[in-house]
């Protein structure tokens, strides 16, 4: 799923370097760019760039993108050293532009989703034939798909790449469920136009939707995981090395789990 995020003509944020292994003096600088997103993800990236980042020796700097065109196009054109996107974005990404050589370098954090809905307080409620919204593209349909599966609300195809499902992958949907489908962004709006909604938490964070209408709070497949892109063409080696061990750190990992509270229901551990 593709979150929206600043323009690169955006003025970066300046992050202040806490104590590390390496001077301030001698930090190697290096510019991420990265999506719009919740103050969970935030905080995160915060930390990174304070903590982790100096450990490696690198002056991190963010970037908010405001549109995942120019993202990607800044990343594939070397003006920033990397970004922080959903792997299989990427994907349709390479595939619309060819002449972009982009890879994933790391995996650091996975965005919380789950089932909501102003209707029914539990998922045992919904009825039979219930209207379940879906995000409108392929990644998205897949991304809801490995929820209801993991709901115990569908099964998919024995064989079935849950990072790649369809519709027409399920095997069982003993509900009768149907899927209208709908922009992403536009969920949390159409609460009270179908039975339930499923999606990134994060949307419904955004939207202030009250916590109640998450009547299944859920995980995401790894393969939706929220990582690191790097260039692959004209890139600074060094730099994309120490990227890649930054946004590889256990403290990452660490950080999330100990940090509960802040993180609620959006971020989880990838490992």
């Amino acid at each position: 799923m593709a979150i929206s995020a600043a323009a690169v003509v955006a003025g970066a944020l300046a992050i202040p370097i806490a104590g590390g292994a390496a001077s301030a003096a001698n930090l190697i600088p290096a510019t991420v760019a990265e999506p719009t997103s919740s103050s969970s993800i935030e905080s995160l990236v915060t930390y990174i760039s304070t903590t982790v980042a100096p450990k490696h020796g690198v002056k991190l700097t963010i970037k908010n993108i405001d549109d995942p065109n120019v993202m990607n196009q800044a990343t594939a054109s070397n003006q920033v050293n990397g970004e922080l996107e959903n792997p299989n974005y990427l994907q349709v990404v390479l595939s619309a532009n060819p002449g972009y050589h982009l890879r994933v370098a790391a995996k650091f954090l996975k965005l919380g989703s789950g089932i909501w809905s102003s209707k029914y307080k539990t998922l045992a409620d919904l009825p039979t034939g219930a209207k379940v919204e879906l995000g409108s593209n392929a990644q998205d349909i897949s991304l809801g798909l490995d929820i209801l599966v993991q709901a115990k609300l569908i099964t998919l195809k024995n064989g079935t790449n849950p990072n790649s499902a369809g519709i027409s992958d399920i095997a069982s949907n003993p509900k009768q469920l149907t899927f209208p489908l709908i922009d992403d962004a536009l969920m949390p709006r159409t609460l009270g136009n179908v039975d339930a909604v499923v999606g990134y938490n994060a949307f419904f964070d955004a939207a202030k939707t009250p916590q109640k209408y998450l009547i299944a709070n859920l995980g995401e497949a790894l393969g939706f995981a929220f990582s690191l892109i790097v260039p692959t063409q004209g890139d600074n080696k060094t730099v994309t090395k120490k990227l890649t061990a930054i946004f590889s750190d256990p403290l990452i990992q660490t950080y999330i789990r100990s940090h509960p509270k802040i993180m609620t229901n959006q971020v989880l551990p990838i490992r």
